[in-house]
């Protein structure tokens, strides 16, 4: 049976907002010439500090201070086609 309160409207804007990819961020700081490079968060540690893996598959541990949400376009996955 369907919960009484349940929205499906609204949980499928949340699964539609996880899959495009809505928890992704932008590593701020020029470390490691990452600046610009989109990433995710895999773990948050004490200290602000984070772990974030970027498109390429390189982890690294850094500041929750260097990312910044991504919005709009940037925040899609990227899509290849293959032609």
């Amino acid at each position: 049976m369907i919960a009484k309160h349940f929205q499906p409207a609204l949980a499928s804007k949340f699964l539609l907002g996880f899959l495009l990819g809505s928890q992704t961020y932008i590593y701020r700081w020029d470390r490691q010439g990452r600046k610009g490079q989109r990433c995710l968060v895999l773990a948050r540690g004490k200290m602000n500090s984070c772990l974030v893996r970027f498109e390429d598959g390189y982890t690294m541990v850094t500041s929750r201070n260097a990312l910044k949400l991504a919005t709009g376009e940037a925040a899609l996955p990227k899509i290849e086609v293959a032609e």
